[in-house]
């Protein structure tokens, strides 16, 4: 890892990195364990703003279809 990427870490990005790292080895076995979990952690530094962002995308799109915002918009 670049030193300034390792100045970014917390919690957060590890946390994402476990999660990226679990996934992955649900799917297929991972051979070569800690190479890849510090892919991950290092790809984490850069795509967990990304996916945050999709996230917030759609938490607002399941709120805009919720019932009573419906209702809201409805009744004006």
């Amino acid at each position: 890892m670049l030193k300034g990427d390792v100045g970014n870490l917390n919690f957060f990005i590890i946390e994402h990195a476990v999660n990226k790292f679990k996934a992955a080895n649900r799917e297929k076995e991972i051979r070569h364990r800690i190479g890849y979990l510090k892919a991950c952690i290092y790809n984490s530094t850069h795509e967990i703003d990304v996916d945050i962002e999709v996230s917030g995308i759609n938490m607002m799109k399941s709120y805009l279809k919720h019932p009573l915002i419906n209702l809201k918009k409805k009744m004006g």
